[in-house]
């Protein structure tokens, strides 16, 4: 499929088993929570296309261009991006930046599979999690969740609250391990020592968000806005920050060995001679200040 490939045309192939659309024109195309894995766009024209929410697992996106397009939780496990054009790509709430043109060969936006699991969170986590998970099915949304914690709850471990508008919550303490927050607002929230181990915050909004001495471990935070977010003491290891915007944030003391920081935009982002990163990384060279 080469040219003027309609969405009606590329779902109905792809039910039938087609798999290979590489160079099809979906520019302006509407996909959002299309099923398409495995899907061949290699080349493919999907600028300014609403992807929002669409799985794109194991998907060919190598020298396809992306400009402009709706990426709010996108599912790119595994996804091929060699070469993918993403200037400007929306990243959260039709929010618009331009991102680096260097892109992993493969994108990993969701945890690997072979990523160790959560070590104890200690005293933040009750030795009675496994039997709150009843009760924690019913939490299905941000006014729940926020009912819940105010009630003393702490512990909401794989809990899906995709797009939650969770502005200025007071979360301190909480464990959200595995959960799925892509897309969610947590401008100005208070995530002091939280657990975000694992946790899918794909395009979330954490501007100027309080993450102290949380845990985002093995996270994928891929394109999420992290402006001016407090970050001091931090375990990032691992975690995905691809295309993550950090300008002015503070990552003193925090520890991002092994994290991905492909295409992130670090300029003016604040880290102390106890910042921990990765062999090779050169912070000022990106843009970093040393406090």
């Amino acid at each position: 499929m080469q040219q003027n490939a309609s969405v009606r045309q590329l779902l109905i192939a792809y039910s039938q088993g087609k798999r290979d659309f590489s160079h099809a024109n979906l520019s302006r195309a509407s996909l959002a929570g299309a099923d398409l894995v495995g899907i061949n766009l290699q080349g493919a024209d999907l600028s300014l296309a609403d992807l929002q929410g669409a799985n794109l697992g194991q998907a060919n996106l190598a020298g396809a261009n992306l400009r402009g397009a709706n990426l709010v939780g996108v599912n790119l496990t595994g996804a091929n991006l060699a070469g993918a054009d993403l200037w400007s790509v929306h990243r959260h709430g039709g929010a618009v930046s331009p991102l680096s043109q260097k892109q992993p060969e493969q994108a990993v936006v969701a945890i690997a599979e072979d990523s160790p699991p959560p070590p104890p969170l200690q005293n933040r986590i009750s030795k009675d999690a496994p039997a709150l998970k009843k009760g924690l099915a019913k939490v299905t949304s941000a006014i729940e969740l926020l009912a819940s914690y105010q009630a003393g709850e702490r512990n909401f471990p794989g809990i899906n609250l995709t797009g939650a508008n969770l502005r200025r919550a007071d979360l301190s303490g909480i464990n959200l391990a595995q959960a799925r927050l892509d897309a969610a607002d947590f401008r100005n929230a208070n995530l002091t020592e939280a657990c975000l181990q694992r946790a899918n915050l794909e395009g979330a909004n954490l501007e100027r968000a309080n993450l102290r001495s949380a845990t985002l471990d093995a996270a994928s935070l891929w394109l999420a806005d992290l402006q001016f977010v407090n970050l001091v003491g931090a375990s990032l290891r691992k975690t995905n920050l691809g295309g993550a915007d950090l300008r002015s944030a503070n990552l003193q003391a925090a520890d991002l060995q092994d994290t991905n920081l492909t295409g992130a935009d670090l300029r003016g982002t604040l880290y102390s001679a106890q910042t921990q990163f990765s062999a090779g990384f050169e912070p000022a060279a990106m843009g970093m200040q040393q406090a």
